[in-house]
């Protein structure tokens, strides 16, 4: 979801119900790291669209919901938007949750899970199977505040 004053940008001159959408302008960057993530390929998208008004009078599918279907049967429910109230914290509310299906080491099935914050820069996860290193657990919700950069050359 997207930051209401979206509403007052460039955007009410080209992302019109005419020319696009909110999800081909937000969520198709989902549907890219998805198949980043896994390596799937998307066989089928389908997108309901619901129109509002920008300041400028043009009309534009300002509220999205997307479901794309994946070549394994998987389903990716997408909902994007020009409404996240301006006075709300960070400049958005963007993130994914994914939840998988594997088998533990006994090859009894499990869940696993996956899921990011783009407001909080956060990170949590569950694995199918417990990590085989010392001290490592099934869960982890890392730190970004302690990644360590490294610095891959390039101009200063």
């Amino acid at each position: 979801m997207e930051k209401w004053y979206y509403r007052h940008s460039n955007f009410q001159n080209w992302c019109t119900a005419e020319n696009s959408d909110a999800f081909t302008y937000i969520g198709c960057h989902y549907v890219d790291l998805v198949a980043f993530v896994t390596g799937l390929k998307p066989v089928a998208v389908s997108v309901y669209g619901i129109k509002d008004r920008y300041p400028n009078g043009n009309e534009g599918y300002l509220y999205t919901d997307a479901r794309v279907i994946w070549e394994n049967g998987a389903c990716l429910n997408v909902q994007n938007s020009l409404s996240f109230p301006d006075a709300a914290p960070g400049t958005n509310t963007q993130g994914i949750t994914m939840y998988f299906a594997g088998a533990g080491p006994d090859g009894a099935p499990r869940g696993g899970w996956l899921e990011h914050s783009d407001q909080y820069r956060g990170l949590k996860y569950s694995y199918i199977q417990e990590p085989s290193s010392p001290g490592a657990t099934m869960f982890t919700e890392p730190s970004t505040d302690y990644f360590q950069y490294v610095d891959l050359g390039g101009p200063a």
